[in-house]
């Protein structure tokens, strides 16, 4: 057979482009809503939960996964899905299932003054 030589000086490297859609990151602006969404996501399973099974709460979040969540959002905040039962201001969520409350954990205000404690 033939052998073909070929200089490698004509090839030029093309660097791999930007994806035209990079994910979204949340801001501090957007972060505030995203986790009032995923409050309200969590809370409308809270009530799924509740019709379906007797008027009875789930004792923890994660009873809402798989079959009323796929998973627990976090608050978009600092990123957390922990639950606890009082405030810890650690992020997350606190729950009360005795009361059904759920709120997060986090101190503080959002950015348009609203403190969280009053989601």
């Amino acid at each position: 057979g033939a052998i073909v030589s070929m200089d490698v000086r004509e090839f030029k490297i093309i660097e791999k482009p930007t994806p035209v859609f990079p994910t979204p990151q949340p801001t501090e602006d957007t972060a505030h809503q995203q986790t009032l969404e995923n409050l309200n996501q969590i809370r409308a399973a809270c009530s799924n939960y509740f019709r379906k099974n007797n008027n009875k709460r789930p004792n923890y979040l994660g009873y809402l996964v798989p079959e009323f969540l796929p998973a627990v959002p976090p608050d978009v905040v600092t990123g957390s899905n922990m639950e606890s039962r009082t405030f810890t201001g650690n992020g997350g969520w606190i729950y009360d299932p005795s009361m059904g409350i759920i709120k997060p954990n986090l101190a503080g205000k959002d950015p348009t003054g609203r403190d969280y404690k009053y989601y």
